[in-house]
């Protein structure tokens, strides 16, 4: 699998956390990053995203078609999103999420065995 794991972009402070939106700052950063891959990921390429305005936000710089999945939400654990993503097969995946779960999965997949809280 082909994974890209993409942080949302700077967003507003706010209570109603799946309602915040990007900053002027954030809409900036999602632009550029988005120009970049582009450049580098096929137009094949899945987009997933969590149910938060800012990360739908984010990855709508990349493609208008993004695959809305709650659980990739912010309260989400990278021990369930794991199998999610390990299931998905074929095209490259970026997903557009949030930490600590986005960390999570690197600390993962770069130490070759399963993620464990401590």
């Amino acid at each position: 699998m082909d994974l890209i794991l993409w942080r949302h972009a700077e967003a507003v402070a706010g209570h109603h956390d799946l309602a915040r939106t990007l900053t002027p700052k954030g809409e900036q950063q999602a632009k550029r990053m988005a120009a970049w891959l582009k450049q580098r990921l096929p137009e094949t390429t899945s987009v997933w995203v969590s149910q938060a305005r800012r990360s739908q936000q984010t990855a709508a710089y990349f493609s208008r078609h993004a695959h809305i999945e709650a659980a990739l939400n912010p309260d989400a654990l990278a021990t369930d999103i794991l199998p999610l993503l390990y299931a998905h097969h074929g095209s490259p995946l970026l997903c557009v999420g949030h930490q600590p779960w986005i960390g999570q999965i690197c600390a993962h997949l770069l130490a070759g065995h399963p993620y464990t809280e401590r």
